[in-house]
């Protein structure tokens, strides 16, 4: 009886050890990394864009002219601006990568939702780029989105600019997002408030909260003058135009308050260069 018991507690202690062992993350088993074959490219009005293009497999990525700090703003949810440290290279030196699992014996590919891209990802970045990172919260400067003096001027979606899909039977189709975004304007429809926050974070490289609560979808059409633009960018652009400051105000009927708030980043500790293969 002494050694049944025994032989039990050590069963029992070998699942307990088993069942605390974290799973590994996920990852990519088949990786190829390489420096970019495709560089800038130039458009009608002489200015040069890098083009940088993703496309998604059910079972891995195929990523060409990326750079690594798109990669770790992908892994992370983190916007561009909210990555603190580094090398230059990480904004410099693009990569084309290409990765997928493979599936053993007979299986089917497996299909990969978005947490799980994202933690492979993440395991693609600390295995090649021996990339380390903590997340640091700190008060700074940001923006509060806010209703200008004589309120709001967006002009909510109608059914006219709507999907037809996936829609409850007898109910009237949901707004479908369209968006141009650059140099000077944003025109879409049926835009979300949180989408335009993005946006303006992005331009203005600052945190920007809605203060708003709108909760809608919009169609918005807001031009403005970029405060840095090239020689060929003036010479197609109006140079006299409202500052984005401005445009909010008069087009949107929104402002742009300076405050003070939690600033979320993301702090790079190590990183090193992948070797290509």
């Amino acid at each position: 009886m002494k050694r049944l018991a025994l032989a039990a507690l050590i069963a029992l202690a070998k699942s307990l050890t088993l069942a605390q062992t974290p799973a590994p993350p996920l990852a990519y088993d088949v990786i190829s990394i390489r420096p970019a074959a495709t560089g800038t490219t130039t458009d009608n009005r002489g200015v040069t864009m890098v083009r940088m293009t993703s496309r998604a497999a059910p079972d891995g990525i195929s990523l060409e002219n990326i750079n690594v700090k798109s990669l770790i703003n992908s892994a992370y949810n983190v916007k561009p601006d909210s990555i603190v440290g580094g090398p230059d290279w990480i904004n410099s030196n693009h990569y084309d990568i290409n990765a997928k699992v493979t599936p053993s014996g007979d299986a089917a590919p497996p299909a990969l939702t978005d947490a799980q891209r994202k933690q492979m990802l993440q395991s693609l970045l600390a295995g090649r780029f021996k990339l380390a990172v903590h997340p640091e919260s700190k008060v700074g400067a940001i923006y509060e989105l806010d209703f200008a003096k004589g309120g709001s001027k967006l002009h909510e979606s109608t059914s006219s600019n709507a999907s037809p899909t996936a829609n409850a039977p007898g109910s009237l189709p949901a707004p479908r997002a369209r968006m141009t975004f650059g140099n000077g304007q944003l025109t879409g429809k049926a835009i979300a408030l949180s989408t335009l926050v993005d946006l303006l974070s992005s331009q203005l490289h600052r945190p920007v909260v809605d203060k708003t609560g709108l909760t809608g979808k919009y169609d918005i059409d807001l031009h403005w003058t970029p405060d840095s633009l090239s020689a060929s960018e003036t010479a197609s652009s109006d140079a006299s135009g409202p500052s984005l400051f401005t445009a909010l105000q008069e087009q949107l009927g929104l402002k742009l308050n300076p405050a003070k708030g939690a600033v979320e980043t993301l702090v790079i500790d190590h990183i090193e260069p992948p070797t290509p293969n």
